[in-house]
């Protein structure tokens, strides 16, 4: 059996503010599996979220799964899920190495990630796939950036903080960090800030549209500072909205500083008194799909949860998670504890 390596990396794409109703689930999936097989990965696993939880259809085995997609015709489902995993040794379940998610909804994203040194987000097949869905999707803004497989690429992707793999707290992301990652996933996206011309930070590949390319960076704006300094890396339109900055890792340091002192990076302080009162429990039964608990390696499937008919879904799941003893918290962002772990906090 091969040996699980969690310190390798993932080349991963987040795009960013879909379309709130027909996002075509279809053609998404068919690209995807064009994808797969440009990269010679055969998909394996495949799971779809249905409006109506009780029809929907968590982690099967592809085939089947796939069977029951295209019986109803992929309509009334607000998220897919289609991944390539392997077993890494005889303890474990299998672990995903390449996959690609697209949910619906207020806090709609796409997600694709791929494991090995060897894949880059500049990788052709990756580079054609990426802007067939911007031109299908209509995303507003996106990324493409590197991320061990550890730290849950996925996660970073929704603004969630990823504890699998019982990761040493030496390990682990400063305090600073962590908040402004869980504070993109619950604020962030939330308010939509790159429509003010805001972005999360600055990666090697950046989706961005006209509110941030005419911010204004040492009084020109961010699209003349880019194309007057190579060094500033360079950007390529993929269609009549969105534009691609890629930059070198290596110069990304310098540039953040002075997107942040322009005020073009996300900072959450700024945006606090914007922000609604959330429930933590409701925000997780609303955003996720899968609970990861922060110190270990239980991850709670929310979507296994039977609700019963005629009963409201959130508040229902919301108290059965209580009595399953999960605690959720915001710290800012969604932390939650498995039975387990809580005790011993």
């Amino acid at each position: 059996m091969k040996m699980f390596s969690p310190d390798r990396r993932c080349a991963t794409i987040g795009l960013y503010g879909l379309p709130s109703t027909d996002i075509p689930f279809e053609e998404f999936y068919e690209a995807t599996l064009r994808w797969f097989s440009n990269i010679g990965i055969v998909p394996n696993e495949l799971s779809f979220r249905a409006c109506d939880a009780r029809k929907s259809s968590i982690f099967k085995k592809y085939k089947t799964a796939e069977a029951k997609l295209r019986k109803r015709e992929f309509r009334d489902i607000n998220s897919i899920y289609i991944e390539h995993s392997e077993q890494f040794d005889d303890k474990t379940t299998p672990f995903w190495t390449t996959l690609a998610a697209c949910t619906s909804g207020k806090y709609s994203s796409v997600t694709i990630s791929i494991m090995g040194s060897d894949y880059r987000v500049t990788d052709e097949p990756l580079q054609e796939f990426v802007a067939e869905l911007v031109r299908m999707l209509q995303p507003e803004y996106g990324i493409g950036f590197y991320r061990q497989r550890w730290m849950g690429p996925e996660y970073y992707v929704g603004g969630i903080l990823f504890g699998g793999f019982t990761v040493p707290t030496t390990l682990r992301e400063d305090d600073e960090t962590e908040l402004a990652i869980g504070r993109w996933g619950d604020m962030a996206m939330n308010l939509h800030v790159w429509r003010e011309g805001v972005i999360r930070d600055v990666y090697p590949q950046n989706y961005l549209m006209e509110p941030v390319l005419s911010r204004t960076v040492k009084d020109q704006s961010l699209r003349e500072w880019i194309e007057a300094d190579a060094v500033r890396g360079s950007l390529k339109q993929l269609d009549d909205r969105m534009t691609l900055w890629s930059i070198g890792e290596e110069r990304i340091d310098a540039v953040r500083k002075v997107l942040w002192d322009a005020e073009i990076i996300f900072n959450w302080r700024a945006f606090v008194d914007r922000e609604e009162p959330k429930d933590p429990y409701v925000a997780a039964v609303s955003l996720l799909a899968f609970i990861p608990c922060r110190q270990c390696e239980q991850v709670l499937d929310v979507d296994s949860i039977a609700v019963p008919n005629g009963q409201d879904r959130v508040p229902f799941l919301v108290e059965a998670i209580k009595k399953l003893g999960w605690t959720i918290t915001f710290a800012p962002g969604i932390n939650a504890n498995c039975p387990t772990c809580s005790q011993k906090s």
